[in-house]
């Protein structure tokens, strides 16, 4: 009989011994190194079914539950309408954005915003609240522009 099937019978022969007192047995019974009775330890086991062989091992065992399959969240024609819906918000909030841009620019006093000129009045008034205001309101809009830009392009 050859070592591997020794050690088979062995293991056999002891089916709740703990790997430990295997590689023990392969030492003694069969004049191994340590290294190698933990090889044909693995070796000698490799396809059997085993008791569990310690109490840590036994605590471990769990058993898991199945998972049912994932059900589908939504049909396609629901994924269309949502996407369509979410497309339509993105106009509105570009709509709005230009409307804000339009306004800011027609704050400037005498810039013809359709012609794209600028003419002086002949009599200009500063009201630095005013300027103040514009140039906060201008910020806002800037500010969403460039996020609505960066959303754009990623």
């Amino acid at each position: 009989m050859s070592k591997i099937e020794h050690a088979i019978e062995i293991v056999k022969a002891n089916p709740s011994a703990s790997r430990s007192d295997l590689i023990a047995k392969f030492m003694s019974e069969l004049s191994m190194s340590k290294a190698g009775a933990t090889t044909y330890y693995y070796n000698a086991t490799k396809g059997m079914e085993r008791k569990e062989k310690t109490v840590k091992a036994a605590k471990a065992a769990k058993v898991v539950p199945v998972k049912e399959p994932a059900k589908p969240v939504a049909t396609a024609a629901q994924i269309m309408k949502a996407a369509e819906k979410a497309r339509k918000i993105k106009e509105a909030e570009a709509a709005k954005i230009r409307a804000e841009l339009d306004e800011f620019v027609n704050d400037i006093e005498g810039y013809d915003f359709p012609n794209g000129t600028l003419s002086s009045p002949k009599e200009v008034v500063v009201d630095q609240d005013k300027i103040d205001e514009i140039k906060e309101k201008n910020l806002k809009t800037m500010k969403k522009v460039q996020k609505t830009f960066i959303q754009d392009v990623a």
